[in-house]
């Protein structure tokens, strides 16, 4: 029997509570493992969706923005001090980093 091992990168999502001069949001952001600098983005919380919904907004939303082809997202993964755990797939069913 054969063994595969699959190494993929991943983001995080992590709910930001409102201060004085923001309201609440959602940072998504990866470990710049695979472009040698890390990539960060803020997406607003949408009160209006539950706060798995708003996780897997923003975690869309940071792929659309970062990777230059069509993907599925997986997820979420681990979940710990308010993060989740995202990585994806190219749509075409090839495994993608």
């Amino acid at each position: 029997m054969e063994t595969r091992n699959e190494t993929r990168s991943s983001i995080r999502t992590r709910y930001v509570g409102p201060s004085n001069f923001r309201g609440s949001r959602l940072t998504v952001s990866d470990d710049g493992v695979c472009r040698g600098r890390r990539r960060r983005m803020v997406v607003n919380w949408d009160h209006a969706k539950r706060p798995d919904e708003n996780h897997a907004h923003a975690a869309r939303l940071w792929l659309a923005r970062h990777i230059d082809h069509p993907t599925e997202i997986d997820g979420p993964g681990l979940n710990f001090d308010g993060a989740y755990f995202w990585t994806w797939r190219d749509a075409r069913g090839i495994l993608t980093s």
